[in-house]
């Protein structure tokens, strides 16, 4: 999602604010004047007018504040020259075929990392073996998740990792179908496996989550053009996507910015051409976010009197003003969402066994335990309940170190090779008793 700045207020508002506060102090030195006489006001008064002086200087002080924070800040976000997916109406996105999506990543107005993560088949699917190549194996598997299950690096995601490790435990050859897609939540995934398990006759079905896929809701991406740009937006239904507050930019697209660019800037070989791209970029940046800031009326008005911003950041914390819209479910369990239900006990009658694996970051290896935020513990647990099983914890229940590193912080929080590397690792042993006996964990 893109990220946020804080807007700036109109000369109206300004003058309108100062004639306010003009007339407020006026009102308050006559007040001041008569209580030292004695007359009209009591000493109670005379205190409420001291406080309201003093709540309106740490107003003003704490605007100035956010005036300077908007004014200074800096930004974080990925640009692509292509976009990776594209529209559909049932299941939110579809990968394209046959596409490598590279990202670079721009921190304070400067690149400082590039990065492929993902590649589609043939078929458009996030892994390496197609529809017709798995159906001529003896074991057939499908594997639905979010973005780290279609994460590439190095050519493989982990279920593509996965695959080898199969076909080297087993007797007799393994296919896997990778059918993540980046941004998914379990209710996505799930109505995704519905039906799909028709369709391939699989032996084994893996949801893969992690620890923030519980609470996503269901969502839309599609691109647009606008301003002479391209935007690729997610929102939380499917007709509406442009001037709509339920939708936001998910990555900013530019042809000219692509990898070839990206590494040159990196190797220190940037062209003045290369340096006016990023200045471009930076220029789309701005207008995508003031664009995003105004729809969803987060725009920071310096001169509004509308809002106390120093009784909101003392009442609610601070907030971050960002433009991500992020679909969530509305409730904390599962069985609310009579869909999700429909599509588990369809899933449940193919016969196929299923196994729910839940991928940790490091931490949660280091830790020993599930790190979870908001709903999606509650989440979790009412999803275990309706499908009667449990997810396979890999941090607590795979016997298996993890690498020192295996992930591509600071940039982001997606795994490195190593870390696909573990994932496969991890969940192979699991899913080759699966395969071996058909049954998934109970």
């Amino acid at each position: 999602m893109l990220a946020s700045a804080i807007g700036l207020g109109g000369a109206t508002g300004l003058v309108r604010t100062q004639f306010i506060l003009v007339l407020t102090s006026s009102i308050l030195l006559v007040i001041l004047a008569f209580a030292k006489k004695g007359i009209f006001i009591s000493k109670i008064a005379l205190s409420i007018a001291v406080l309201l002086i003093c709540f309106f200087g740490l107003e003003g002080a704490y605007r100035i504040v956010l005036l300077y924070q908007q004014q200074t800040a800096a930004y974080s976000y990925r640009i692509t020259s292509e976009v990776y997916t594209e529209f559909d109406e049932k299941h939110g996105e579809r990968i394209k075929p046959n596409m490598t999506f590279w990202n670079s990543y721009i921190k304070d107005g400067n690149v400082v990392f590039g990065t492929t993560i993902s590649k589609s088949n043939a078929d458009g699917l996030g892994g390496k073996t197609t529809i017709s190549e798995y159906e001529e194996r003896d074991y057939k598997v499908l594997i639905f998740g979010d973005s780290f299950s279609h994460w590439n690096q190095m050519g493989s995601s982990w279920p593509d990792l996965l695959e080898g490790k199969l076909n080297r435990r087993v007797d007799g050859s393994v296919g896997v179908l990778n059918y993540a897609r980046g941004t998914y939540g379990v209710t996505q995934m799930l109505a995704l496996a519905a039906e799909k398990v028709e369709q391939h006759k699989p032996d084994l079905i893996i949801i893969a989550a992690v620890g923030r896929d519980f609470s996503r809701g269901r969502w839309w991406r599609k691109d647009f053009r606008w301003n002479g740009y391209t935007r690729h937006l997610i929102s939380d239904r499917p007709d509406k996507f442009l001037d709509y507050p339920g939708a936001t930019d998910t990555i900013l697209v530019n042809p000219e910015a692509n990898r070839s660019w990206c590494e040159r800037i990196l190797a220190g070989e940037a062209t003045a051409s290369d340096h006016g791209v990023l200045d471009a970029v930076k220029q789309q940046h701005s207008l995508l976010r003031q664009e995003n800031e105004r729809v969803m009326g987060l725009i920071f008005q310096p001169f509004s009197l509308r809002k106390s911003h120093l009784l909101s950041r003392l009442i609610h914390g601070k907030v971050k003003r960002t433009a991500a819209a992020m679909p969530r479910v509305p409730f904390e369990d599962f069985s609310e969402d009579d869909e999700l239900v429909t599509n588990i006990e369809s899933l449940q009658n193919s016969g196929c066994p299923i196994m729910l694996v839940y991928l940790p970051q490091k931490r949660e290896i280091d830790q020993a335990k599930t790190i979870t935020w908001g709903p999606n513990r509650n989440l979790m647990q009412s999803l275990e309940r309706i499908m009667n099983q449990e997810f396979i914890l890999l941090h607590t229940e795979a016997e298996l170190d993890a690498p020192k590193k295996m992930d591509l912080r600071p940039h982001d929080w997606h795994p490195n090779i190593n870390g696909l590397q573990w994932y496969a690792q991890a969940v192979a042993p699991f899913a080759e008793a699966v395969l071996k006996d058909g049954s998934a964990k109970e």
